[in-house]
């Protein structure tokens, strides 16, 4: 059984959490990364100018500087910026959204990110075209899927996988990291959007097309 749970919107979800740097056309750097890891880049950064490369690790990036020496930094608060795509947050206040945060933040003590909220749906949903076909035979519940069965996603519409890719169809959100200093706690990094696409509008509107995604389940 294939099911693109996440399909084209995975990238931007990853990489929200890795250090990135980026060398500007007068050889200084602009980092953004990690805002879990406490290790602010301010003077770091003074000091890596003449940079001819860069490396980055998930928290941490490395300078080449012109002269041989090196200068390292790890992703720290306050280096998260701009706007970025988002699949879900546990700030979308959908009820059975906020039933699954508050769960989950009782059983772990934190609120879910995204990988908690596809790993629960991913298998909500098996397990739910299982009840609806009343069988767990995989090509039966694939079947049942691309017929166009309706999900609840933890958003304000409903979700479904299309047929020919096996994608989910779903809402869209944007996130803007918030500046350092309004940034209460550790998980409270970023105010998010309004869903998109608007409520009269198709949810493949935000998705690929045929002729632009080679990305097929045949049987």
């Amino acid at each position: 059984m294939r099911i693109g749970f996440w399909g084209y919107f995975s990238l931007p979800l990853f990489l929200i959490w890795l250090c990135f740097p980026a060398i500007s056309h007068a050889s200084a750097i602009t980092i953004w990364g990690d805002a879990n890891n406490t290790l602010t880049t301010a003077s770091v950064l003074e000091s890596a100018t003449n940079v001819i490369a860069l490396a980055a690790g998930d928290a941490h990036c490395l300078a080449l500087r012109s002269d041989g020496t090196v200068v390292a930094w790890g992703a720290g608060k306050g280096n998260v910026l701009g706007t970025w795509p988002l699949v879900w947050d546990s700030q979308v206040k959908t009820p059975s959204s906020q039933r699954f945060v508050e769960a989950f933040v009782k059983k772990y003590g934190k609120p879910p990110e995204n990988q908690a909220w596809g790993d629960y749906l991913s298998t909500k949903h098996v397990a739910q075209a299982m009840n609806e076909t009343k069988s767990t035979d995989s090509t039966k519940v694939v079947e049942h899927l691309e017929k166009g069965a309706k999900f609840d996603i933890l958003k304000t519409r409903e979700g479904y996988y299309r047929d020919w890719d096996h994608q989910l169809m779903q809402q869209m959100y944007t996130l803007t990291f918030k500046p350092e200093a309004e940034v209460k706690d550790r998980w409270d990094l970023f105010t998010l959007s309004a869903p998109v696409p608007g409520a009269d509008q198709s949810l493949e509107v935000l998705a690929p097309t045929k002729t632009e995604n080679n990305c097929t389940m045949p049987a």
